[in-house]
């Protein structure tokens, strides 16, 4: 009888646990994968043909102000998806 009880206690326990090892898990996931948005967008910003070098040579070439314009909705989307991700364990860290 006692072998039953702790093995239900124990059961109790794990089922409990997982849960919330679950949460950490995906506060984790999101907290990684906003550092990775948010690294790209930076490198998008910064990078050899990011968009500052763009936006210095669009007197030299006209038509790179749609490569501009490209790299501006990439650099807020990318900005977009990295600051939800942080929300998002943010708010995941809060519920548990």
């Amino acid at each position: 009888m006692k072998i039953l009880r702790a093995a239900s206690a124990g059961w109790g326990e794990v089922l409990n646990f997982v849960p919330k090892l679950w949460a950490l898990a995906r506060q984790l996931f999101n907290e990684v994968m906003g550092m990775v948005f948010l690294a790209l967008a930076v490198f998008l910003i910064f990078g050899a043909q990011g968009l500052i070098h763009t936006f210095r040579q669009l007197d030299e070439r006209p038509d790179s102000l749609w490569q501009l314009l490209a790299l501006c909705g990439m650099v807020l989307l990318l900005g977009w998806f990295g600051v939800s991700s942080f929300l998002r364990a943010r708010k995941i860290s809060r519920q548990s």
